[in-house]
């Protein structure tokens, strides 16, 4: 088990610290900064990225453009591990970026953020969603429906989905999107 953090690094020197309209934290106590096997990290870790993200967002919605969201999955069965699916996830959505149609989609967006959420069942095993937030250089909602509708088209068939399991909107709310990016309320 983690029992590094939250601990003392000397001994008698912690203290609770109020700075003049900020939060209380503490001073001397160990943190690993580890996401993966320390939550008192992992909250703040992913806290300090939604309000990363959240950041991005409201600053690209200043341009007057619109934010896209996509979710990809892949086919997958309780025989595979976790490491096979997400890898072929991540493998199949850079093939996918390299096709020529994605390469000419991409000089109409300025980038994309991207989230992996994976859920289990005993059923069908790991379940892993590619979520993009794609960071259009447009405001016109039918172009980036259409576009991102390509994208599930293409996706679909490279990867023998159904497309009924893939899923687009164009962001209404760059709040709501961006604690969904980062799997935390901010």
């Amino acid at each position: 088990s983690h029992t590094y953090c939250a601990n003392a690094i000397t001994k008698n020197q912690v203290a609770i610290i109020t700075p003049n309209d900020k939060k209380a934290f503490f001073y001397g106590v160990a943190s690993c900064g580890c996401i993966w096997r320390c939550k008192s990290c992992a909250t703040k870790i992913l806290k300090a990225r939604g309000q990363l993200v959240l950041n991005i967002f409201k600053a690209h919605e200043k341009t007057n453009n619109k934010i896209g969201f996509v979710t990809l999955t892949i086919r997958h069965n309780n025989k595979q591990t976790a490491k096979q699916v997400h890898e072929k996830l991540n493998s199949e959505y850079r093939k996918l970026q390299n096709l020529k149609f994605f390469k000419e989609l991409r000089k109409n967006f300025l980038g994309q953020i991207k989230a992996t959420e994976v859920t289990i069942s005993e059923k069908n095993g790991f379940h892993f969603h590619l979520h993009i937030a794609i960071l259009w250089n447009t405001s016109n909602e039918k172009y980036i429906d259409e576009n991102q509708k390509l994208i599930l088209k293409n996706w679909a068939k490279r990867t023998n989905s159904s497309i009924k399991y893939q899923n687009q909107k164009t962001v209404q709310s760059a709040k709501n999107y961006a604690n969904y990016l980062s799997l935390i309320h901010i």
